[in-house]
């Protein structure tokens, strides 16, 4: 018996030993179109792709990159939040996982807006730990909602993330959940720079129309002759 019960010891030490070594640092990355995103001045899109797909332990340290295409930037007059949320695999359809749906924490929280030509960063004050649930995971109801008009190509948002409930580990697969907590709730608009041509590409059709002049010249020289 006192052997059954030391093996059954072992185990359960190897067990938390591994779940404590698994946490670590996850990254997960999504590129918005903002043609797609937006309707009117209303962010309407939702279930953005993750570049990967990530698999978070608790006790992880998440951090969500949000970046726009090349050339697109975001205006939000932050009459609403800013809701980074991960959506479990499966989302907005059947839960791959549904044991994976449980409640959360997170702390230590942190957001920043990358390319920010107008406005300011969120403040410190915004960045409260808290608590939540259903399928996806990040920070509710605590970035924006400050009527600061904001202008960017982008953010991050990194938290500590743990739980008491539900599988050791959850997969997400997209971020952003549905109206009203959108990624960007409130009124938004974005402009869309016209690309530039490379000089290799300018230099290549300036190229191409010094030679149609060249043979426009000798079609009417060889006609005058």
């Amino acid at each position: 018996m006192r052997v059954l019960q030391s093996v059954a010891a072992c185990v359960a030490m190897l067990v938390a030993t591994a779940g404590s070594a698994r946490a670590g640092f996850i990254t997960a990355s999504a590129t918005i179109d903002l043609n797609a995103a937006i309707t009117g001045n209303s962010w309407t899109g939702y279930a953005h792709p993750l570049d990967t797909p990530v698999q978070v332990v608790s006790g992880d340290t998440v951090t969500i990159n949000i970046d726009f295409l090349p050339g697109q930037v975001l205006t939000w007059e932050s009459d609403g939040y800013f809701s980074p949320f991960l959506m479990l695999e499966g989302y907005p359809g059947p839960i791959t996982v549904p044991s994976q749906d449980g409640t959360f924490s997170w702390s230590n929280l942190t957001a920043s807006l990358s390319g920010l030509t107008q406005g300011t960063q969120f403040p410190a004050s915004q960045f409260d730990d808290g608590s939540s649930g259903f399928v996806h995971l990040g920070p509710g109801l605590l970035l924006g909602n400050d009527s600061v008009t904001r202008t960017f190509t982008g953010a991050t948002v990194t938290f500590d993330a743990t739980w008491t409930d539900g599988d050791p580990f959850r997969e997400y697969a997209t971020v952003g959940f549905m109206f009203p907590a959108t990624l960007f709730d409130g009124h938004v608009s974005f402009t869309e720079a016209t690309p530039v041509p490379e000089p290799s590409s300018l230099a290549l059709l300036c190229i191409g129309v010094a030679g149609i002049g060249a043979a426009r010249r000798r079609r009417r020289e060889k006609q005058q002759g």
